[in-house]
């Protein structure tokens, strides 16, 4: 794979790029993630890309959204790209690694259940789920992870807010409280 050069970028508009324009979005329930977004974006960052995501929510300066809308909408994103870019890692696991992490972390199963459902002693389980955790951990760090940016344009509000940061969590440009 050609390696991007060290000062590689990629700025991105959150609605109508990463996410499907929606208007005026307010509600985080109308995020949806553009179609292939959150494989792009994997895809440039396990190149090296530096991804930017920038937005400008002239709603909030025209009075028909809030700063507290956009954030929460900025942390809908968030998670639906960080849940995608786990479930990808997930896929790359063997189905039985797939199983246990699936079982203890998405259905909150004890040891125990997990063990009797997967035929196994809990010892073998408890070996199997550090594993699985490891393997789970790797395909993420060779995904590159999402780590986006945080960047803000100067728009029609007089503060602009920036998108998410799916990995590592870090606070948002403009975010207001």
């Amino acid at each position: 794979m050609r390696r991007r050069p060290l000062l590689d970028a990629l700025f991105l508009d959150r609605d109508g790029t990463l996410i499907a324009e929606r208007g005026f979005l307010a509600d985080p329930k109308g995020v949806r993630l553009a179609p292939g977004a959150s494989a792009l974006l994997a895809r440039f960052a396990g190149e090296g890309t530096k991804l930017f995501v920038v937005t400008n929510q002239s709603g909030v300066a025209r009075g028909l959204t809030r700063w507290d809308e956009v954030n929460a909408v900025n942390a809908e994103v968030e998670r639906r790209l960080a849940a995608a870019e786990v479930a990808a890692a997930l896929r790359k696991l063997n189905p039985e690694q797939q199983q246990i992490i699936l079982l203890r972390f998405v259905q909150g199963l004890s040891h125990a259940e997990a063990a009797s459902i997967m035929g196994k002693s809990e010892g073998a389980l408890r070996i199997l789920q550090y594993r699985a955790l490891g393997a789970l951990n790797e395909a993420l760090r060779r995904s590159g992870g999402l780590e986006l940016e945080a960047a803000a344009v100067e728009g029609a509000a007089d503060k602009p807010a920036a998108a998410p940061v799916p990995r590592p969590a870090r606070a948002l440009a403009g975010q207001q409280p």
